[in-house]
């Protein structure tokens, strides 16, 4: 009898401790996915800031492309930019699934430009800037204000379960801003 009862309670601390190791994944992948969000909003917000300082920076007029040739310089700048800092941010960082979209809204009084720029991995859903004229703002000489928008897209297998079957999840992070004038 006594037998009996230290092979039930060796089947059911397998189980408690089988349930406790899976948990503590789950956390461990929650911990990932969140640091990688994180790192990815702010790298956004600090690509789009430059974007949006170029006028007090580099004394330009605000219309990114202007000139195609330097618009395309530009994605390749950012994009440069946003590959080296995530290599420092992760040391598992694979550039091929990485990727940026740089979208620019001008209104002028007699329509709008509305400009967009991919490159590296595009396999995410973007939101475009479509939506957005309700709430540009407006100077004192009634102009409507420029607004720049950067994405970048992270293909990512942060989940644990699908990850062992290939499965990958694509992480996208955007910010937006006004320029200066």
């Amino acid at each position: 009898m006594r037998n009996k009862q230290r092979g039930a309670f060796s089947v059911e601390l397998a189980l408690i401790l089988a349930f406790v190791a899976s948990f503590f994944a789950l956390q461990v992948n929650f911990v990932i996915a969140t640091s990688n969000k994180g790192q990815m909003d702010r790298l956004a917000y600090s690509l789009v800031s430059v974007l949006s300082e170029r006028r007090e920076l580099f004394r330009d007029e605000g219309n990114i492309c202007q000139l195609p040739k330097d618009c395309e310089k530009l994605v390749e700048e950012l994009y440069d930019i946003g590959l080296s800092a995530m290599r420092r941010m992760s040391n598992v960082f694979d550039s091929d699934r990485f990727g940026i979209r740089i979208e620019e809204l001008i209104i002028y009084p007699g329509g709008k430009i509305n400009s967009v720029r991919q490159r590296g991995y595009v396999g995410c859903n973007f939101v475009p800037l479509d939506n957005v004229p309700e709430i540009i703002p407006t100077t004192s000489r009634n102009r409507k204000l420029p607004v720049y928008q950067v994405s970048i897209c992270y293909r990512t297998p942060f989940n644990i379960l699908g990850a062992t079957r290939g499965e990958f999840v694509n992480m996208v992070s955007s910010a937006f801003s006004f320029a200066r004038i």
